[in-house]
């Protein structure tokens, strides 16, 4: 946490370690997945079964409780980074670059991570 630049990696890191979502499942929540009063974040869960050679796709939704502090970084990120430029609903967004504002995915978190290891090489 202490190797983190900005409010958004603090979020997701801290978020990560809180909640034990995968990472996929953070990159996929949307702003409404986040019930403020009652700190609580809704996943959405994709399953599949197989039954009678048919495979069935579908979704659970799960409620997940989270601290007090985990919901205020939430509540200071969406403040700071989720301006009126923002066209997506999105939580975790790409904060720099040509593709600035846009959904982040999977290898950008890999490349935060591999940034912040190296930070923690050299404190």
């Amino acid at each position: 946490m202490d190797s983190c630049s900005n409010l958004r990696d603090k979020f997701l890191v801290q978020l990560l370690w809180e909640s034990g979502f995968r990472i996929g499942e953070c990159l996929a929540l949307w702003l409404e997945d986040f019930i403020i009063d009652a700190r609580k974040i809704k996943l959405k869960i994709k399953a599949n079964y197989l039954t009678l050679r048919i495979l069935r796709l579908f979704t659970v939704q799960e409620t997940i409780d989270i601290s007090a502090d985990l919901m205020n970084l939430y509540i200071n990120y969406v403040a700071e980074y989720h301006t009126d430029e923002v066209d997506t609903n999105h939580v975790f967004i790409k904060l720099s670059g040509e593709n600035k504002y846009q959904p982040m995915a999977y290898p950008d978190v890999t490349s935060l991570f591999k940034r912040l290891r190296e930070k923690q090489t050299y404190i």
